[in-house]
């Protein structure tokens, strides 16, 4: 899928490869560094090493299940999406229907505002309706008003929480 953004410049939307693993890492990392910016009581800081997540970014991609996607343009990688499909959970109360599960979504900071998330969304909205998926999910945190404001604008409403707390032993 290719799309122009506003400054009329190609985004290439694309399936992501091993040789990718480098670029779409330091993307990996960009997003952490927010969440735990965001969240430390939640997420863990990565260390230096890229070992760990190198492993489970190339068990993605080779992941015949997971839709990986990245946005290439002038040949950098700067952003990338991942989701599966999922069965709604067999519930009598709930509707029998395939779900597709946005797992992953990120942008490259210096390529935000320019389309290249909503080109990544409609990348794997098509996916998934290929997939036979009638839903479309992910989960947000409340911190990162950014992409909750960039998830309204797609079209995507809440329709549900997630809540916690922390418990120590001085709760018992």
């Amino acid at each position: 899928m290719v799309v122009n953004d506003d400054a009329h410049q190609r985004i290439n939307i694309r399936e992501a490869r091993e040789s990718d693993l480098k670029p779409i890492n330091r993307l990996y990392r960009q997003i952490n560094v927010q969440h735990y910016q965001g969240a430390p009581e939640v997420f863990a800081q990565l260390p230096d090493e890229q070992h760990q997540e190198m492993g489970e970014l190339h068990r993605q991609i080779c992941d015949a299940e997971c839709h990986f996607a990245v946005a290439e343009f002038g040949g950098n990688i700067i952003g990338y999406v991942t989701a599966r499909i999922k069965e709604a959970p067999k519930v009598s109360f709930l509707r029998d229907h395939l779900i597709c599960r946005v797992d992953t979504i990120v942008v490259s900071e210096s390529a935000q505002g320019l389309g290249v998330g909503s080109s990544l969304m409609a990348n794997v909205k098509a996916w998934a309706l290929y997939q036979g998926a009638t839903e479309l999910r992910l989960e947000v945190m409340e911190f990162n008003q950014g992409a909750i404001e960039f998830y309204h604008a797609q079209g995507m409403e809440t329709q549900s929480r997630i809540m916690s707390m922390s418990l120590d032993d001085s709760d018992i």
